[in-house]
């Protein structure tokens, strides 16, 4: 029935989004550590960038740059192990 064909198929997205989740978080571990809590403090603990700054003592715009880079750097990861 069309129920089961969705419930196989929600079944592979749970399983899907477990996987790259895992990959997410160990191509986080392989970033620098001041890169990895900058990411943890804006996404996680949904801290202003200016905020981050003031703790790291950089410029808003250093933060961003950083952020931006981590960034860039797990797509690029993402995409070569797709």
């Amino acid at each position: 029935s069309l129920r089961e064909v969705i419930g196989i198929r929600s079944h592979f997205d749970q399983v899907e989004r477990k996987e790259k989740i895992i990959s997410l978080r160990e191509h986080i571990k392989e970033l620098p550590e001041q890169s990895q809590k900058i990411l943890m403090l804006y996404y996680i603990e949904e801290l202003r960038l200016s905020e981050i700054a003031q703790l790291f003592n950089l410029s808003d715009g250093r933060i961003s740059q950083i952020l931006s880079h981590s960034i860039i750097s797990l797509r690029a990861k993402f995409q070569t192990s797709d």
